[in-house]
């Protein structure tokens, strides 16, 4: 069911699997291995508190002195009671260990109503909607100090130093569409040549309640040095992110997807060097409304600053909507479905189904399709094992709490289809075979869930080929 959050903590992960049976699945060629009454939770994976460590042993002699607080914890208890000192009299308890910072949850970056009217005012902003209390001007702007501009530099004529500038065209303009389309012709200004692998292009949308997956297949791209135009299309690469609601603008937009694009081609901008890109956004079923999405604008050819550009980290391009991040902290813990434990990043570790105590009595799948969008080594293992949830459900035991919950759906070499459902609430539509693409997938979500008694619940109507779950906590 739908609730409130509930605060985390950061935590270590706790791998205590020794008091839990091992549980197999049918379907896999081992038998089901069902948890005895009592059982506790299985702490596999899941974050937990760390305790304060105890207070260290008393010095000898009379009185030994106090033994050390246990260390600070994330929620750490109380260190434990220093030891007797060797020929003397006990040391003192060991003082509490104190406790951990809280998860924060990064407050959406948001902007007064003055940074997007269109008008320079004077005294809040030092360009038209940029600098001062405004976003960082990414273009030729005024500027009164280096921290107005987005390249950090504020040069003496105090105008910002640009490092590229951007040029949008709607293709596809129709406000209802399964195809949004549109080009960018990037042009490097920056006196530092930037590889191409270190730039990070995010357009932003939101997903209207068409069906997953969610593709932009057709990218095309020309990178041009100077003089020598070559089509580096099988260098670019796109990933599809979505997070929970972001509060609306101004404008009464809310984003809660972005699609980007990265390339892997090693040629480096340098200045005056020319990247043009022509991209679409796919949906498997169903029509977005381009005039709710953020980074559409009706025409073109012109400067489009609700396009973010990103050098490595650093935002060189466009001002970012107002998005609800979900912390690394906030991570509780995730399942491989029929998988081994693999980690999908330095936060992320996701448990074997063994070790996770799913119980599950379905179909299972194995598959070797090459995968749509392109997925890392980590990301491939999990998406080519899963579970075929139709008349069987899994439960997955963890512990009680307010949650977003991840899903990792993929299609195989038929046109069956069918309804993911998470605590018996239904997921997005997810089309198999979409375009006649075996290997298709998503990572559907996040779907905000209670676990009231201990468990989720997965399963689906129809055939669900489902790889994979996270939980990150909700924020209280």
């Amino acid at each position: 069911m739908f609730g409130a959050g509930r605060a985390s903590r950061r935590g270590r992960r706790i791998f205590s699997r020794d008091p839990w049976p091992v549980a197999t699945f049918a379907g896999s060629g081992f038998a089901l291995i069902l948890c005895a009454s009592n059982c506790g939770f299985p702490d596999y994976g899941f974050t937990q508190p760390e305790a304060g460590s105890g207070g260290t042993a008393g010095d000898a002699g009379n009185g030994g002195s106090a033994g050390n607080g246990g260390s600070a914890g994330n929620g750490g208890s109380a260190g434990a009671a220093g030891n007797a000192g060797s020929g003397g009299i006990a040391g003192e308890a060991g003082e509490a260990g104190a406790a951990g910072a809280p998860c924060v949850y990064p407050t959406p970056v948001t902007f007064p109503d003055h940074c997007s009217n269109g008008a320079l005012d004077s005294g809040e902003e030092t360009g038209t909607d940029c600098g001062g209390e405004c976003s960082p001007c990414t273009g030729a702007q005024t500027c009164t100090q280096n921290a107005d501009c987005a390249s950090g530099n504020c040069t003496a004529a105090k105008t910002c130093e640009q490092i590229l500038t951007l040029s949008y065209l709607s293709i596809v303009a129709d406000e209802f569409t399964p195809t949004p389309k549109f080009s960018l012709s990037i042009t490097y200004k920056d006196a530092v040549s930037t590889a191409l692998p270190r730039l990070k292009i995010r357009y932003y949308f939101n997903h209207d309640g068409v069906s997953e997956p969610v593709l932009a297949l057709h990218t095309q791209v020309t990178f041009d040095p100077g003089g020598s135009q070559r089509d580096i299309s099988s260098d670019a690469h796109y990933q599809v992110y979505r997070l929970p609601p972001g509060p609306a603008t101004n404008k009464g937009i809310v984003t809660d997807s972005y699609v980007e694009i990265t390339f892997t081609n090693q040629a480096s901008m340098t200045p005056n060097s020319i990247l043009q890109l022509t991209q679409d956004i796919d949906s498997a079923s169903g029509s977005f409304q381009q005039s709710t999405h953020y980074s559409f604008i009706n025409g073109g050819p012109l400067p489009n600053n609700q396009i973010s550009i990103y050098r490595d980290d650093q935002l060189i391009w466009g001002v970012p909507p107002p998005l609800t991040i979900l912390p690394d902290c906030a991570f509780a813990g995730g399942v491989n479905l029929n998988g081994v434990e693999v980690s999908l990043d330095q936060v992320q570790s996701l448990a074997a189904s063994s070790d996770a105590q799913i119980t599950y009595s379905g179909a299972t799948y194995q598959n070797s399709n090459s995968l749509t969008p392109t997925a890392d080594t980590p990301t491939a293992t999990l998406l080519h094992s899963g579970f075929t949830l139709g008349t069987a459900t899994a439960t997955w035991p963890v512990p009680n709490g307010s949650y977003w919950a991840y899903a990792w759906q993929t299609s195989d070499s038929s046109a069956s289809s069918g309804q993911l459902s998470i605590q018996d609430n239904s997921a997005d539509n997810f089309v198999s075979m979409p375009q006649n693409i075996a290997g298709a997938w998503a990572k559907l979500g996040p779907y905000a869930i209670d676990v009231l008694d201990g468990n989720v619940k997965l399963n689906g109507t129809g055939v669900v080929n489902l790889a994979g779950v996270e939980l990150y906590r909700a924020a209280q």
